[in-house]
């Protein structure tokens, strides 16, 4: 078969659209309508994205059926004012997380594909003063996408894409860096019990010692496990 007889960076488009975490609404609006790609990866490399052959910092993908969403809902988007550092209070992104999960769930109701002549509608519904406002990506992106080595085989991300249901397969460096190893023995709900068990205790632990004057509590926010 030939798929096997193919790595997938020898198919992988490489110069990829993408769009930056923190997008002005216009500039959205233009790249969904000159662009049919049905997800875009999130990052600040936005033109190392389109440099044929180059990479750029990955934050996540979203989709597109989501990013058509967000513009109907006007959710997302905050206005830029000067010593701001974005995205300001003024913000319509949920402040709670009650509320940002309904808005998820509500995201997530919307078909996977949204019929072309309703997305144009979404389009042409944004006025002038819409397009200069701000759209946050970050919370509605996926931010673990699936990422392939550069010397995977092309059969490799035929069956995960035909398996997972997944719109795009990124494809990375031949030797990723490795930050760890994950099992089947890992992932488990008593395991995960224990280490939400551990994270409280040792939040609670840091707290305590901030109150004490003890200092920042873990380096970085995140307790050890």
């Amino acid at each position: 078969m030939a798929f096997d007889k193919l790595d997938v960076s020898e198919l992988a488009a490489t110069r990829v659209v993408a769009l930056p975490p923190l997008a002005r609404l216009g500039h959205v609006a233009a790249v969904l309508a000159s662009c049919g790609h049905a997800s875009f990866p999130v990052t600040p490399d936005v033109e190392k994205a389109l440099d044929s052959g180059g990479s750029f910092e990955l934050h996540g993908v979203v989709r597109r059926s989501t990013l058509v969403a967000l513009l109907s809902r006007r959710a997302g988007l905050f206005a830029a004012r000067p010593g701001d550092a974005p995205p300001p209070e003024s913000a319509s992104i949920p402040t709670t997380q009650a509320a940002r999960l309904a808005l998820l769930d509500g995201l997530a109701s919307r078909p996977i594909k949204i019929p072309r002549p309703a997305e144009a509608a979404t389009l042409a519904s944004l006025t002038d003063a819409e397009r200069s406002l701000w759209l946050d990506i970050r919370p509605f992106m996926r931010r673990a996408p699936f990422v392939l080595p550069a010397t995977a085989s092309v059969a490799r991300a035929h069956r995960l894409l035909s398996s997972a249901g997944a719109a795009c397969v990124l494809v990375g460096a031949a030797r990723p860096r490795v930050r760890g190893v994950l099992t089947r023995k890992d992932v488990t709900e008593e395991n995960a019990e224990a280490c939400l068990g551990a994270k409280a205790a040792a939040g609670r632990e840091g707290a305590a010692g901030r109150d004490r004057g003890g200092g920042d509590g873990w380096a970085g926010g995140r307790a050890p496990v």
